[in-house]
């Protein structure tokens, strides 16, 4: 997913909730360009939430020259970046996030490892039938194996 987002612009990976209320709904135009970032919104507009955003360093600096105009008052990065697009700054959103887990807490962690073993059995399946079992040990801990 994160390999999916622009190196050059603002943009945020997005995931499918059941329960946006609880996040930051990212609410898109027909080109995929942010229109307004719903921090905890009840009547949130769309179940697309983000999970990761890249930028380029540029852009870094002048969301953190916004957030001291702002006397530092955005608690949240959404609020800032409905800042920084109202005055005329550009963010995108990439539809490319299958599961979103807060792994903040005690259930979403243990989701996040199954999810992440799930993951790792399917990439063994899909090796064994593309290469026909020829490694005998795939990595299970990223550096594990060579």
């Amino acid at each position: 997913g994160f390999s999916c987002l622009p190196d050059s612009s603002l943009s945020f990976l997005l995931f499918p909730v059941d329960r946006p209320e609880f996040f930051d709904a990212v609410v898109l135009d027909e080109g995929d360009r942010v229109k307004e970032i719903q921090v905890k919104r009840q009547d949130a507009a769309t179940n697309w939430i983000w999970g990761a955003f890249k930028m380029p360093g540029r852009i870094l600096h002048q969301l953190a020259a916004l957030w001291r105009e702002r006397d530092r008052r955005d608690e949240y990065i959404g609020t800032l970046i409905n800042a920084y697009l109202a005055a005329g700054g550009e963010a995108y959103g990439v539809r490319a996030g299958v599961s979103y887990v807060d792994v903040g807490t005690f259930n979403g962690y243990r989701t996040a490892l199954r999810l992440l073993e799930e993951g790792v059995a399917s990439e063994q399946r899909q090796t064994a039938m593309l290469v026909g079992g020829a490694h005998p040990h795939v990595p299970v801990v990223p550096g594990e194996g060579a």
